[in-house]
């Protein structure tokens, strides 16, 4: 088959060229996208956006799933995000973020959680990963505007963890 003088074969395709998904909706699975209003309208998509975790995790793993949940299908099976693929591959991964990595659109590039609330949860699964590097705002002794704080705000991650990152005696798996 030709088109525009270029030849297109029908290949098996190495690597992420072989992921089965090929386009996404980032509404969550159920309640948040109807298709005649919001052709219609922008009202319908502006009464009942998708939150972050659902969108996220659309994005990520191409699985639609309910709103909160973070990379977990609709039964709240874990599924397979970008960044698992990867090193399942031999590639390098990882994340960089302007928010909290615990925060849902981040980590549904790498946890699996039924409530993107689950901050500790999630940070704990990000340092146990197989992720290469991960940047991303939210030091506990710190402020937004960089000021040391009087306490430790431990909201984003465990006192546990922060220790275990500070001493590297984080366990990997």
């Amino acid at each position: 088959m030709s088109r525009g003088g270029i030849k297109a074969h029908n290949k098996p395709q190495p690597g992420f060229q072989r992921w089965p998904y090929v386009a996404l909706s980032t509404y969550a699975a159920i309640g948040a996208y109807n298709t005649q209003v919001n052709w219609s309208s922008v009202v319908g998509a502006n009464r009942v956006p998708t939150d972050s975790a659902a969108a996220g995790t659309a994005m990520a793993s191409g699985h639609k799933t309910f709103q909160g949940v973070v990379g977990m299908d609709i039964l709240q099976r874990p599924v397979e995000n970008l960044t698992e693929r990867a090193k399942k591959l031999g590639k390098s991964a990882g994340v960089v973020s302007s928010v909290p990595y615990s925060h849902a659109t981040p980590a549904t590039y790498v946890a699996h959680e039924p409530q993107r609330s689950s901050y500790h949860n999630i940070t704990n699964q990000i340092l146990k990963s197989q992720l290469d590097v991960v940047i991303a705002p939210g030091h506990p002794l710190f402020d937004d505007n960089h000021k040391r704080q009087s306490r430790p705000n431990y909201t984003y991650i465990s006192e546990s963890d922060w220790m275990a990152l500070n001493t590297g005696r984080v366990e990997c798996s």
